[in-house]
């Protein structure tokens, strides 16, 4: 399907003379705007006036499983009384500055970025090489899938980094959970019911699910969450967001 796309996007550039303007395509009763020029977009990044993510990130938040309240309150713009840290945005918008901190150059990386790299280091022994999905030993050689092992190696670290080890602890399985959804992640985006995709939809809740079991848990017996978990946690708890919505919202930063 990416290849197909990409001769679509490819035919179309070289009818109007690879010139690089933008133009349309009438998709499945959808008017989609492609855009190839460098300079172009840069100008629609930095336009955030008058184009805005904000229908695309609702769309997405509903698809893993955020109710039509919890997205209402994201977007709900707060009373000035409501300081967000200086930051008098909804809180979908707020998140982004969220993100920034956490991973611009700063204390916040400065804090993560290390713990990301033990955890890899870790990984990485040969020690750990027989934990890989699949992986055989014979007279001292051991033979692994490229794909399991970057699957273990950067998902359980980052993932671990990012929540501590309770949430790999509480579903040993999450992983292969993981891995399961992001294979067929794009019939959620293309909205594929669920009787036409149910392993798709299944990974995906079990995501949800062992992200809402970590959420549960007092703080103190899941203290090694990053400041970036943590304080997306803070701020939905202030809105009164159930815990499933906040689940999925988090779970979603997984995938995307």
């Amino acid at each position: 399907m990416r290849f197909q796309a990409d001769e679509v996007e490819l035919g179309n550039r070289m009818h109007f003379g690879d010139s690089r303007e933008p133009f349309a395509l009438m998709v499945a009763g959808q008017l989609l705007y492609v855009v190839t020029s460098p300079q172009d977009v840069t100008d629609i990044y930095k336009n955030t006036k008058t184009l805005t993510f904000d229908e695309y990130i609702r769309d997405v938040m509903k698809s893993i499983g955020v109710s039509d309240d919890g997205i209402a309150k994201l977007w709900r713009t707060p009373d000035k009384s409501d300081n967000r840290g200086g930051l008098h945005k909804a809180l979908a918008h707020a998140g982004e500055d969220y993100y920034r901190e956490q991973l611009l150059p700063g204390d916040r990386i400065d804090v993560l970025w290390p713990r990301v790299l033990d955890l890899i280091d870790s990984t990485v022994q040969w020690d750990q090489l027989s934990r890989i999905s699949g992986a055989t030993s014979m007279d001292g050689v051991k033979t692994v899938s490229l794909l399991e092992w970057n699957r273990k190696v950067l998902l359980e670290s980052v993932i671990t980094a990012f929540f501590g080890p309770q949430l790999l602890q509480n579903d040993p399985q999450l992983l292969l959970h993981f891995a399961a959804f992001d294979e067929e992640s794009w019939k959620l985006t293309y909205k594929y019911p669920r009787i036409m995709s149910k392993n798709m939809y299944h990974a995906k809740d079990q995501l949800v699910a062992a992200v809402e079991t970590w959420l549960d848990l007092p703080r103190d017996q899941r203290p090694d969450g990053a400041w970036l978990i943590q304080k997306l946690e803070t701020e939905t708890r202030k809105l009164e967001m159930s815990t499933r919505d906040l689940a999925a919202m988090i779970a979603s930063l997984t995938w995307v």
